[in-house]
């Protein structure tokens, strides 16, 4: 019984203090969040956001289809693509860049992708390696065009897509590729 209890009093301090830690890392990309929404709202009120997203490309997984660019933009006079695609990977953008991006040659692109990668158990190294091939393939064939590669943001132990989910693991990842 006095093992069972120091045992159990050893676990409830390891748990706590991954609590802790998973607590300050949503905290800073919670507000790596906010300054990004407020970047955005920031152009919006100084009436800049007319040409500053005039002919761009939103590219990504089902983050970026699922957000409304014709409603959130419907007041501004605008050419704006929205390329997302739900349960993309790095490996698919790189296979439709040219339907994507390249024939409609945008001033900018604003990508958001990996993260069905890392939910898929692509590691980080190739999922690295993937975005800047897109960077790169990019500024190959529209140089001209300006880049905005969006961090990818992790997901909680609640998601049970993808089978055997660990939170601490998918953070680490997403971690190391954001860095």
């Amino acid at each position: 019984i006095v093992i069972n209890m120091a045992l159990s009093q050893i676990i409830s301090a390891k748990r706590v203090n991954m609590t802790r830690v998973q607590m300050r890392v949503n905290a800073k990309l919670a507000s790596a969040t906010i300054s990004g929404m407020e970047m955005i709202e920031t152009i919006k009120s100084s009436g800049a956001e007319n040409g500053f997203f005039e002919n761009s490309v939103f590219v990504g997984d089902s983050l970026t289809d699922g957000y409304k660019l014709d409603k959130h933009y419907a007041d501004l006079d605008l050419a704006v693509y929205n390329r997302g695609i739900g349960g993309d990977t790095t490996f698919g953008v790189l296979g439709r860049m040219g339907v994507s991006i390249y024939d409609i040659k945008p001033s900018k692109v604003v990508l958001l992708i990996g993260g069905n990668d890392v939910n898929g158990g692509v590691e980080p190294d190739v999922i690295i390696k993937n975005s800047l091939k897109i960077v790169s393939e990019i500024k190959e064939n529209v140089p001209e065009t300006e880049i905005y590669f969006v961090s990818m943001i992790p997901q909680n132990n609640d998601i049970k897509m993808y089978g055997d989910f660990s939170a601490e693991v998918h953070v680490a990842k997403i971690m190391e590729i954001n860095a």
